[in-house]
C-alpha cells in the first residue's frame, strides 16, 4: 500500500502550547493531545483536542481548544518542516462562571457563560525524529515537533487573535 492508504504511518501526539492573546492580560496556556496521517506526498490531516486557561488565575478563562486541518510537507522526509491551516473551535468561559455552575458550563451551556467561538488556524512547524538512545525497543518511533500558531476567532466574545509556540511528542504508528 502507498501514501494515503491505511498502511501510511499515523502519528498519535500530546502538546503544549503557551502563548498570549491580542489586547488581553495575561498568557495562554494549553494542553492538547492530537494526531496527524498522510493522504499524499505532500500533504497531512490533522486533529487536536486541548484544554487550558488564558489570563491571571483568579479571574481569567478556561477553554477547550478543538482543530482540524491540514498540512504542506515533505511527507517521506526525516526531517519536516510544515504549513499548517485549519478549523478552530473554542469553548470559552471565564474562571467565576465556571465556578458558579461546573456542570452546566462542562456541558457546554450557553445559559451558564460558555461561549462557542469559531475561526481559524495558520501555523508554522518543525518535525523531526526525537533524538534519544537508539538501544530502546520504541525510540525510533518517537518524533519532536515545534510549531508557531496564529489563531483568528472573528467574534465579539473575547480577543479575536493569539499567537502561540507549541511543543510536541509524537508516536509512528
Amino acid at each position: 500500500m502507498g501514501i494515503g492508504m491505511l498502511a501510511a504511518p499515523w502519528v498519535v501526539w500530546t502538546s503544549l502550547a503557551a502563548g498570549g492573546a491580542q489586547h488581553a492580560a495575561g498568557s495562554a496556556v494549553i494542553g492538547s493531545a492530537g494526531f496527524d496521517h498522510p493522504v499524499a506526498s505532500w500533504i497531512e490531516v490533522e486533529a487536536h483536542s486541548g484544554v487550558g486557561g488564558l489570563g491571571e488565575s483568579k479571574d481569567g478563562t478556561a477553554l477547550l481548544r478543538i482543530g482540524a486541518g491540514g498540512r504542506i510537507t515533505p511527507v517521506h522526509s526525516e526531517f519536516r518542516p510544515f504549513l499548517y491551516a485549519g478549523l478552530a473551535h473554542w469553548h470559552t468561559v471565564s474562571y467565576p462562571d465556571l465556578k458558579r455552575a461546573p456542570a452546566s458550563n462542562i456541558m457546554g451551556d450557553s445559559n451558564a457563560g460558555m461561549h462557542h467561538r469559531t475561526g481559524g488556524e495558520v501555523g508554522i512547524g518543525f518535525s523531526w525524529p526525537t533524538l534519544i538512545e537508539d538501544d530502546l525497543p520504541w525510540s525510533h518511533k518517537l518524533r519532536s515537533e515545534v510549531r508557531l500558531s496564529t489563531v483568528i476567532l472573528p467574534d465579539n466574545m473575547g480577543p479575536g487573535k493569539y499567537l502561540f509556540g507549541e511543543i510536541s511528542l509524537g508516536y509512528v504508528f
